[in-house]
């Protein structure tokens, strides 16, 4: 072996030095010793005398770099440095990141490290007490940004970014010569970052750019910055470039006023509004919407007012601008809005009339409605007047009431020549503003309507249902009392479609009126507004219907309210009481109606129905408990279908049961024994094949093994298979072996093809489920 001195290499290692905050020269004294360690062992290992030499330059230049950078991020940079000094080191530190970043490549962890320490030195940096910090970073950052034209675009933006947030004048000479230079990219980036930084110097070389720049393009871009910018001192510069012949140059500069939005952007642009033509005149009014909106918000609201005032006044101006001029006039004046909307609805300007139609409705108060009401009695035609009435209407106060009848009225007399639109609109309007006193003329004007007026109808019906006040209900159960059977079902109409339940007492005060239109419209509407109050008078009123039709009317309006009631054992407790007193007739009517209550009450009645010596109530009670809501139901179908006599009421109260038992929230055991009692209780093929088709909506495994029992029944064999592939299609991740095992058992008997490809299916499924188990260690043990 040829004698040479050993050098750390030879022994295989590699060293990293990790510079953390804090810690760097930590490390190195840590570490330096154990490589002379090492390589004085790895010596004499050889046989050879250790040859160490000292620390090398190189070391020692890690070890300071990563003390200063340590000291920047600490934010003890100042320290006893002078500002040479302090620049200097600024530098050394940038330069460090800098190289960090570009060294980073492809590594998102080192990369994102880098960002980290370079956003660290610059926030440590800012001091209350001390500048000098800040100022040497930002120039350093700077000087490097404008002086390596090659950097990275992606480190170029985040440096740039840097100096927007904590840049100041230090930054803005670096920039400058960024922004005379020649690559689109790095003038542009110059000239956002001197946008963003709040001093003047930056502004007046963004201004030098703007004097210098040829190209368009460049010159939209400048502008848009100084308008960012908002400065007062750019006013001049942006003004010379709203007559540019480039159109978006032009419209940049208008923008740019708007932003900065004082009185001499808005002289400027007053002074060139009406000049303008095509893009730039819409420019220019959106940039004096703009400065309207700055200063309204800076509360001088004479200023915002006068902008609005002159853009709206002007006519030939687009209607687009004048519509946002007025809205913004009267958004802002309210109340001494109304003037000039009524003087706009009373013009003849059509452009405007519908806008100003709509800010009518918006400005709130009676002042403003008593102003409107009184362009009613000026209006030049009945479209005119429509147009107004509407409105008054839709603004819902009783002040327009009298404004609005007039129409109606001529010398304390009804009109009938007012026709058409203007009737309609009247009748309309009358539900916002109307009152009590005006409930019966709209049931009249309803009536009159007939089947000529049906719009008229319609419309007085709606108005009906709007109507408020506490006394609405009141003027129209007074109503029920009126000579014309029309009139009397107008009002029935008119308390069911407000849903007056204290009208339940007069309706069923009308079960002896003598017309029999009369008597269906208030069953109709007892059905809507009836409580269980109501059931014992209903029944009689069913009990000594004259006709048929009024009969069903009759068990509507009790299955009615038996839905609607929330009292449901108080309902089930009149049914109860009028089931005693009623005939044969009744007691069905009185069942079916007891089949849409829950309670042990309605459970009791139902009981009574099932018992009673009539086999048609029998019939009834078994049907109506086969839609009860109350769980209960199902036991006493149960019952029945054991314990009677007849095979007809057997097979109803199995029919009723099946349903029940498919449609009732019960857990899976409780239902999986309903169908059991099913199977041994059903006479009839087709219930049997319902219960084992029903049997698949219940996914277990116990539902799966009483599916698989009925495979070998001809009679059940293809509804057997099709639950057993329902119940196995859900649950073959939680019971995958006992899928396997009966897709097995399917796949075994089936004459379908189609059920041999699902079970198949199924079966692959669960296997795969297994599988995994087995691989995985999941497996049962």
């Amino acid at each position: 072996m040829t004698n040479r001195p050993l050098r750390i290499a030879d022994c295989g290692l590699r060293i990293s030095f990790f510079r953390k905050e804090g810690n760097s020269s930590l490390a190195v004294h840590a570490i330096l010793p154990a490589l002379v360690l090492l390589a004085a062992t790895a010596c004499l290992a050889q046989g050879q005398p250790a040859q160490v030499s000292p620390p090398r330059a190189g070391a020692e230049a890690v070890k300071a770099d990563a003390q200063l950078v340590a000291e920047f991020k600490a934010g003890a940079a100042v320290g006893d440095r002078t500002d040479e000094q302090l620049q200097a080191d600024a530098d050394r530190v940038v330069k460090l990141l800098l190289a960090s970043l570009a060294d980073a490549g492809n590594s998102r962890y080192r990369r994102a490290q880098a960002r980290a320490d370079l956003e660290r030195v610059c926030l440590r940096s800012l001091r209350p007490d001390d500048d000098r910090a800040r100022r040497s970073v930002c120039k350093a950052l700077a000087e490097s940004l404008a002086r390596d034209a090659n950097c990275p675009a992606a480190i170029a933006g985040m440096a740039a970014r840097m100096l927007q947030d904590y840049g100041g004048p230090e930054c803005v000479e670096p920039l400058a010569r960024m922004l005379a230079g020649a690559a689109p990219a790095r003038r542009e980036l110059a000239r956002c970052t001197l946008e963003a930084i709040d001093v003047p110097a930056a502004g007046d070389k963004l201004r030098q750019a703007l004097f210098a720049a040829i190209d368009q393009k460049w010159q939209v871009g400048l502008i848009n910055s100084l308008g960012a910018r908002q400065g007062a001192a750019s006013v001049d510069w942006i003004a010379r470039m709203l007559k540019d012949r480039d159109p978006a140059v032009a419209c940049a500069a208008a923008a740019a006023l708007g932003q900065i939005g004082n009185a001499d952007a808005v002289g400027v642009l007053n002074d060139l509004r009406l000049l303008a033509a095509g893009e730039l005149r819409l420019a220019i009014c959106d940039a004096l919407l703009t400065c309207a909106d700055k200063a309204q918000a800076a509360g001088n609201k004479d200023a915002a007012l006068t902008i609005w005032r002159k853009m709206y006044e002007n006519t030939t101006e687009v209607k687009l601008v004048r519509i946002a001029a007025l809205r913004a006039m009267v958004a802002t004046q309210g109340q001494k809005a109304v003037g000039v909307v009524v003087g706009l609805l009373a013009g003849g300007d059509k452009a405007i009339r519908p806008v100003a139609m709509e800010l009518a409705r918006e400005i709130p108060g009676e002042p403003a409605t008593r102003a409107f009401a009184e362009l009613l009695g000026k209006a030049a035609n009945d479209a005119a007047a429509v147009e107004i009435i509407d409105l008054l209407g839709a603004r819902g106060d009783l002040v327009a009431r009298e404004a609005i009848l007039a129409k109606l009225r001529e010398k304390g007399k009804w009109r009938d020549d007012v026709k058409g639109v203007l009737r309609q609109a009247v009748i309309r309007a009358l539900g916002g503003v109307g009152t009590e006193a005006d409930a019966m003329l709209l049931v009249r004007l309803a009536v009159q309507a007939g089947d000529a007026g049906a719009e008229d109808g319609k419309l007085a019906r709606l108005s009906l249902r709007q109507l408020r006040g506490e006394q609405v209900n009141a003027a129209l159960l007074a109503g029920l009392g009126e000579n014309d059977p029309a009139v009397r079902r107008e009002v029935i109409y008119a308390l069911a479609e407000r849903g007056a339940g204290e009208a339940a007492t007069g309706l069923l005060a009308l079960a002896a009126d003598s017309d029999a239109g009369v008597r269906h419209a208030a069953l109709d509407a007892l059905a809507r507004v009836g409580d269980e109050r109501a059931l014992p008078a209903l029944v009689q009123w069913f009990c000594r219907a004259p006709t048929a039709t009024e009969a069903r009317a009759c068990e509507r309006a009790l299955a009615g309210i038996c839905q609607r009631t929330e009292a449901q054992d108080l309902a089930a407790a009149s049914i109860a009481e009028a089931f005693a007193k009623a005939d044969a007739k009744a007691k069905c009517a009185l069942m079916q109606a007891c089949g849409n209550l829950a309670g042990s009450k309605a459970l009791e009645t139902l009981a009574m129905g099932v018992a009673d010596p009539n086999e048609i109530v029998q019939e009834a009670a078994l049907k109506a408990l086969a839609h009860s809501p109350e769980p209960g139901a199902a036991d006493v179908l149960l019952k029945v279908a054991r314990t009677a006599q007849r095979k007809d009421q057997k097979a109803l109260a199995l029919s009723g049961y099946i349903r029940l038992a498919q449609y009732l929230s019960l857990p899976a055991d409780k239902k999986i024994w309903a169908y059991i009692q099913i199977m041994d209780l059903a006479q009839d093929p087709a219930q049997r094949k319902l219960a084992v088709k029903c049997l698949g909506d219940i996914l277990s495994a116990g539902a799966l093994t009483l599916a698989l029992e009925n495979l070998g029944n001809h009679e059940l064999a293809a509804e057997a298979e099709a639950a057993a592939c329902h119940i196995a299609a859900h649950i073959y991740e939680t019971n995958p072996d006992e899928v396997v095992a009966a897709m097995r058992r399917v796949t075994g008997t089936t004459a379908s093809s189609e059920t041999l490809k699902e079970a198949r299916r199924i079966q692959d499924l669960a296997q795969q489920v297994l599988d995994k188990r087995a691989a995985t260690g999941g497996g049962k043990q």
